[in-house]
């Protein structure tokens, strides 16, 4: 019963701005019938298409970049199993996992700003990289 109480807790919002999302009016406050207009509006967007373009450039970048880091570093973590090092590795490893990942963003921000590291893709690339590359070593 709680379980229930705390789904509805998080997904009743989700579901309501979803069934929203398909109302003409411009406020949600009263159903004026289904439509796609927003949908279409979203679409006609030059702004979101350069948002979808940045996303599936970082994704795929990100994706190909992390894997083979991440195996690298599993490979590394196999075979210094009975290195002195492996303490050092695995806390390098270890760590983009254990820290929340806001404080990490932020801190990866202020790192790139303090270095006078322009902000715009290649920032992004490598925060996300960051990130993912220990979730690589660790599966791998």
């Amino acid at each position: 019963m709680v379980t229930a109480l705390v789904m509805a807790f998080f997904y009743l919002p989700i579901l309501i701005l979803i069934a929203n999302s398909f109302n003409p009016a411009r406020f949600s406050s009263r159903w004026q019938g289904f439509s796609l207009v927003w949908y279409a509006r979203l679409f006609e967007s030059p702004e979101i298409w350069q948002s979808l373009k940045n996303t599936l450039i970082i994704a795929v970048s990100v994706t190909a970049v992390s894997v083979v880091l991440g195996t690298a570093a599993a490979f590394a973590l196999h075979r210094f199993a009975a290195s002195r090092l492996q303490r050092l590795h695995f806390t390098l490893i270890y760590t983009p996992l254990v820290v929340p990942e806001i404080l990490m963003g932020i801190s990866l921000l202020m790192a790139f700003v303090a270095a006078g590291v322009p902000l715009g893709l290649f920032t992004i690339f490598l925060a996300h990289v960051t990130f993912c590359v220990s979730y690589v070593a660790m599966t791998v």
